[in-house]
């Protein structure tokens, strides 16, 4: 709401119009989605997208995104809803928002045998930094996904794993911050 707000106070039509679009499609895959625990990855990585364009909009300048998918084929596979959008959520607000410019989130999927990787990586503040800066938000998407996720696994009998890692420069100051998730490919 805040990006197609600021939008429409600067006057600009058509880009109101694309951004209540992308918001409007957000809302509707989100309530769709709803009903699953599962949707396809090709579904999330629109999600995601969509996710962040209305942030770009809201946030000018502050950073640029890239999504890369190896292989097509695993577009089509189940992952558990907001698995990617979460990671991405929190690299966007407390990552790359106070570096205030030159943020970058890179999203990869690729395959590892019988297992889908997806690292979501950006060159943020570093997750200590955030702490510090308290951005004003709870906190609590990572550990609720956590927890879905380990919910996900008994249910299903899955192995899906995830693992935040911190990023460094050589000499210590932090760089940014890695979400590797790893997913079992279902063989259809």
């Amino acid at each position: 709401f805040n990006a197609i707000a600021s939008v429409i106070k600067k006057g600009d039509q058509d880009t109101a119009y694309k951004t209540f679009m992308q918001f409007s499609r957000l809302i509707r895959r989100s309530l769709i989605d709803f009903s699953s625990d599962f949707i396809s990855l090709g579904d999330e990585i629109q999600t995601v997208r969509d996710f962040l364009e209305l942030q770009k909009i809201r946030f000018r300048d502050v950073f640029d995104y890239t999504i890369q998918v190896e292989d097509d084929h695993l577009l089509t596979q189940p992952i558990p809803r907001m698995m990617i959008q979460v990671h991405a959520e929190n690299a966007v607000k407390h990552g790359l928002v106070p570096r205030k410019e030159g943020g970058r989130l890179t999203v990869q999927v690729y395959r590892d045998d019988q297992q889908m990787m997806i690292e979501i990586s950006d060159n943020g503040v570093g997750r200590e930094m955030a702490k510090l800066l308290k951005t004003g938000t709870t906190g609590i998407g990572t550990t609720v996904m956590s927890q879905f996720i380990d919910y996900i696994n008994k249910q299903n009998n899955l192995k899906i794993s995830q693992q935040v890692i911190d990023l460094y420069e050589r000499d210590g100051k932090a760089m940014g911050t890695k979400v590797q998730l790893s997913v079992p490919i279902k063989d259809r």
